[in-house]
């Protein structure tokens, strides 16, 4: 008894921890590949967690945009609100980048400017005096008779993709949406946080309009209130089941309500477990690991069904001791199975595998010490028709092997069927929670700002601003002409490019009388651009990103390119393309093309076929630790047929429903392997003593299998890929793995005989 209060006690522990720390997140980053080494990978997790991640896109019709920012701005969650040009903005421009401008000058080539150049340069400011905007450029003209300022201009505009401008506000190019800009200050994966944005953008929502927007954050809150949901629905579920399921067996309240108990207490230690390492539990393994924890309730199923036609005068810790070797063999097969999760490189993985395998040790645990003093004793009832029955049965599937066919064909013919049309398919949708409607959504706001959809970028990588600018100016060279190109190269050039241009003309002795006279041959007063004569002498003036990130126009200028990637400082060109740029990209130092789901793929394909080579280790160490147990290839090989025919025709069922295998059906499967040996062990251990005829083992291994069969079939239900497709093939496997599990019961009563 003092060893249940314990164990209570130290669940209450478990409890206070869980329900005053707990943090629950959905980040799917958490299931992109861990690399070791500066990878497109490794850059493609960071750019998840990075500023422009934050980043939300709304598009609102029939209302005033500017009253929609103000809300958002005053809600004190974003970091930055921008839904067009202020007078501060437009002045902050002009004061940084004019006085910039000769640096800032775009013309192809090197050395001085040819006497064709500058004919040309006058020509078209000709045309820009008499065109649209021809009142502001005779404010810049006598300065800039060249034009860079006006061409910045044009570049700026050229950032906005398919956006205009009426009465500073950004509006689509059809002038049906008002668009606006705005980043949250807390991380797209933040999911608590994100709940308040979504209330604030909601009520911010102007009467009578319309909205729709765009954003990381979105996808973040839809996993998380799936996952949350399939918890709860799940769990419940489960326990009722598994409830009513034990009431009917034992016929009491007792049984029921004890083999809860190591499945709550292996869920609480789990759980606090993943609080305290990783500092927050993933929403992913909190419900994958529940129902992983719930095959631990098969160690109290089996003391529990043993005990029921367990004489009474043997006791319930002698009992315990009788059947303990066979319950850690069937734990340590199970935590060695999900065990190999940890060599996964993934994040998300590795916590699932954490969760999953502190939770069957501490039911396990649990269940050792604190059941038998809380158990009552049972009556033997080895008189009972269905016992007698159940055995005669072995006798005859002993003596008369073709029996077997029937609780082995099946899956031989699943397996044989489905094998044909099985099919793997590598992508990261294969674990996030799917909206027809909020994808939809999504691509609509994407195409009326003409942004990429695909999620393609370039990234370079550089030690401070300067190195990564000049790297980003490459990128730009080489990719000029690419569909959807958005470079900060078009707006901040290098200092070694400002001064490189600025030089052309300033170190030339002979462009202004060239300029002069080309002026003069249009028609121009030279005397009219003495200012631009002027100013060709004073110091030089160079716009640095320091100076732009203080000014208003961090948000417009820097905040779409800049971030911190790796420890270095790294700015990103956005491309939209049809094939894979990185060979263009060759020679550039630490420029990098990421197409996120071209590599997500890619990365989950290897560690696809790095799974299935690591089921064929953990299968031949299995078989080692059955030889060494009962030194007997022919046992150890009965021991793990049922999971071996779970494991294949769960793949046999799934390819015959149209489903495309994944990632997550392999490590399905690695579970059926892990959890179905304990099934063989079972069955195995019951021939190891005269005490059990293997009709109670039987009775245990397939009440085992109907309540975990239960767990992951709910999951199976779920609304997220990833749980579905380990539910689906945990079930399918199980339903296997038992139905054969008779086999190995009747062709070891032979050898015990």
């Amino acid at each position: 008894m003092l060893r249940a209060l314990g164990f209570a006690l130290f669940a209450a522990l478990c409890g206070l921890f869980v329900a005053t720390r707990i943090e629950l997140r959905t980040p799917i980053t958490e299931f992109l590949p861990v690399g070791k080494q500066r990878d497109a990978i490794e850059l493609a997790r960071e750019l998840a967690n990075a500023p422009q991640a934050r980043t939300v896109a709304f598009t609102l019709q029939n209302g005033d945009a500017g009253q929609f920012a103000e809300a958002l701005r005053k809600s004190g969650l974003f970091a930055w609100v921008r839904g067009g040009v202020s007078e501060e903005e437009e002045r902050a421009f002009y004061e940084l980048a004019f006085p910039a401008r000769l640096g800032l000058l775009q013309i192809a080539g090197e050395g001085p400017l040819s006497d064709a150049e500058l004919a040309a340069r006058v020509a078209s400011l000709r045309e820009r005096l008499s065109g649209p905007w021809g009142m502001l450029e005779r404010r810049f003209a006598a300065e800039d008779p060249l034009g860079s300022f006006s061409a910045l201009l044009a570049a700026q505009l050229k950032t906005r993709a398919q956006l205009t401008m009426v009465d500073r506000q950004l509006v689509t190019s059809d002038g049906q949406w008002q668009v606006v800009f705005a980043a949250t200050k807390e991380s797209a994966f933040d999911t608590a946080a994100q709940q308040r944005v979504e209330q604030v953008i909601l009520a911010a929502v102007p009467k009578g309009a319309t909205l729709e927007w765009s954003g990381l954050s979105r996808y973040a809150l839809l996993g998380e209130k799936s996952v949350r949901g399939d918890i709860e629905r799940i769990s419940s579920l489960s326990v009722i089941g598994i409830f009513v399921l034990y009431l009917f067996v034992f016929r009491s309240l007792r049984e029921p309500l004890l083999v809860l108990l190591p499945i709550g207490f292996g869920c609480l230690v789990a759980t606090a477990a993943c609080q305290l390492v990783f500092g927050y539990v993933h929403g992913l393994a909190l419900a994958f690991g529940s129902s992983i924890i719930g095959v631990a309730e098969d160690f109290s199923t089996h003391y529990f069904a043993h005990r029921l036609v367990a004489p009474e005068s043997e006791s319930n810790d002698a009992l315990m001791d009788r059947l303990w070797p066979g319950m850690w063999l069937g734990a340590l097969t199970t935590v060695a199975g999900i065990s190999t999760l940890f060599a996964s490189g993934f994040r998300g993985l590795e916590q699932m595998a954490m969760f999953g395998a502190l939770g069957v040790v501490a039911a396990l645990i649990c269940t050792r010490y604190a059941l038998p003093p809380l158990s009552r004793r049972g009556v033997a009832h080895k008189d009972r028709p269905a016992l007698q029955a159940g055995a005669r049965f072995l006798d005859r599937m002993a003596a008369r092997p073709v029996l077997a066919l029937w609780f082995v064909g099946p899956s031989i013919l699943f397996m044989l069927a489905g094998a044909p049309k099985l099919r793997f398919e590598d992508s990261l949708k294969a674990l996030r929670t799917t909206s027809p409607a909020l994808d939809a959504e999504n691509a609509r706001v994407q195409q009326r700002l003409g942004l990429p959809a695909k999620g393609q970028v370039v990234v370079v990588l550089g030690d401070d601003d300067e190195q990564a600018l000049a790297r980003s100016e490459q990128v730009l060279q080489r990719l000029d002409g690419t569909l959807s190109l958005r470079s900060v190269s078009t707006l901040l050039p290098s200092l070694a490019t400002q001064r490189a241009r600025r030089a052309r003309v300033t170190e030339d002795a002979t462009f202004w009388p060239r300029l002069e006279a080309a002026l003069t041959q249009h028609g121009f007063v030279p005397a009219a651009f003495e200012p631009f004569a002027k100013a060709l002498h004073e110091p030089a003036v160079e716009l640095t990103p320091a100076e732009l990130a203080k000014s208003p126009l961090a948000s417009s200028f820097l905040a779409p390119f800049r971030a911190s990637l790796a420890g270095q400082v790294a700015y990103l060109t956005s491309v939209e393309s049809d094939h894979d740029l990185g060979p263009e990209l060759a020679g550039i130092p630490d420029a990098h093309y990421i197409d996120q789901e071209a590599l997500y793929s890619a990365a989950y394909r290897d560690f696809r076929t790095r799974t299935l080579w690591l089921l064929a280790v953990g299968l031949v160490l299995v078989l080692g630790v059955l030889l060494a147990r009962y030194r007997s290839p022919r046992t150890a090989g009965l021991g793990m047929l049922p999971a071996l025919l779970g494991a294949g025709a769960a793949m046999g069922v799934e390819a015959l429903r149209g489903v495309p295998a994944n990632l997550l059906h392999v490590i399905g499967v690695l579970l059926v392997l892990s959890m179905g040996v304990d099934y063989g062990i079972y069955a195995l251990e019951s021939q190891q003593h005269g005490a059990d005829d293997g009709v109670t083992t039987l009775g245990s291994v397939l009440l085992a299998a109907l309540t975990t069969v239960l767990s992951f079939g709910l999951l199976g239900l779920s609304d997220n890929p990833a749980l579905a497709a380990v539910g689906s093939t945990v079930g399918f496997g199980l339903v296997f793995t038992v139905l054969a599990s008779p086999v190995v019961l009747a062709f070891t009563r032979v050898e015990r005989r």
